[in-house]
């Protein structure tokens, strides 16, 4: 809802060289944040849980790899 593919996708030159992203399927910018829903999000098909759980996978492989 709030971070739409293209928009994304127009925006990826402002990125450092060789950044990657991760696409959380059902997930939402709120449940990311952990701030609670907010306007044009959408509804989340993520359990809040695993989303969470998947950041930090994501984050602790970008660590591991540096």
């Amino acid at each position: 809802g709030l971070a739409p593919p293209a928009r994304m996708s127009a925006a990826r030159g402002r990125l450092p060289p060789g950044s990657r992203s991760v696409v959380m399927e059902g997930g939402t910018h709120a449940g990311f944040g952990e701030y609670g829903g907010q306007r044009g999000d959408g509804v989340p098909e993520l359990d809040a849980g695993r989303q969470r759980g998947m950041v930090v996978e994501e984050v602790l492989a970008f660590l591991e790899a540096q």
